[in-house]
């Protein structure tokens, strides 16, 4: 995560930054987005997208 912020200070806006490697649940994602990525790489995408589905109906119920 650390080198995702350094590589955002250095480059900005100017491209995305995808971040790979040991992102299996929504959380991780959530953080590696935060810390600057544009792009997530990830073999358990079915799984980060189930965590997301939770935590929308977790965040929006009235």
């Amino acid at each position: 995560m650390e080198d995702v912020k350094l590589m955002k200070g250095i480059v900005g806006d100017v491209c995305k930054i995808k971040a790979a490697g040991g992102i299996s649940d929504f959380d991780t994602a959530l953080k590696f987005i935060d810390a600057g990525a544009g792009r997530i790489g990830a073999s358990a995408a079915i799984n980060i997208l189930d965590n997301y589905k939770q935590y929308l109906s977790n965040n929006h119920k009235k």
